[in-house]
């Protein structure tokens, strides 16, 4: 009996002590990541491994959260999607927001690896005063991602502005767990 308790504690205290984000890891189960959640359930998304989910441990910035979790593999891979930015034409509240989770994440993780602020030199939304319209219509992406030494089983880190409006866009932060490639491998052999 002291041996299960023994046991049961030293994995309460691994799964503090190694939390990835939002108090989300790497493998966690359906089960786990409902524990995570405070006991809310995770709704399934279409016919796949995709949650929507509300974690107990949340970002102000953030509205929305998802997950994907294999059957074999547990979880693998998160989203958090922020609430609307309003936004001018030039899109300053947007990428000022953006540079704030940027240097957030900076603390943590480093300097980014990865950095992408560019806009399609065919776009004819080319000038500044355009920024929202070319990222709204696709011709301008803003995206950073950090790949190395990263903690948690986590392989990848990647931030990401996005817009269906010229007026308000929105800032997506997604984390790829080391398991995905295990994943994604095994749905391959499937096809």
């Amino acid at each position: 009996m002291k041996r299960l308790f023994g046991t049961l504690v030293c994995l309460v205290m691994w799964s503090v002590c190694f939390a990835g984000p939002f108090g989300l890891s790497m493998g966690m189960s359906l089960e786990e990541v409902t524990g995570a959640c405070g006991g809310r359930e995770p709704v399934r998304l279409e016919n796949d491994d995709r949650y929507l989910i509300v974690p107990e441990k949340r970002h102000s910035m953030f509205e929305h959260y998802a997950v994907r979790i294999d059957d074999a593999q547990g979880l693998y891979y998160i989203w958090a999607i922020s609430r609307d930015i309003f936004t001018s034409d030039y899109g300053a509240e947007i990428r000022s927001a953006f540079s704030a989770l940027e240097s957030s994440l900076s603390k943590s993780y480093g300097k980014p690896t990865k950095r992408i602020d560019e806009v399609d030199p065919a776009s004819p939304w080319d000038d500044e005063q355009y920024w929202m319209r070319a990222l709204s219509q696709g011709a301008r992406t803003l995206a950073v991602g950090w790949e190395d030494n990263l903690p948690n089983g986590l392989s990848g880190v990647y931030l990401v502005v996005q817009a269906e409006y010229d007026s308000e866009g929105f800032i997506v932060l997604h984390y790829e767990f080391e398991n995905h490639e295990l994943v994604e491998s095994a749905e391959d052999e499937v096809l």
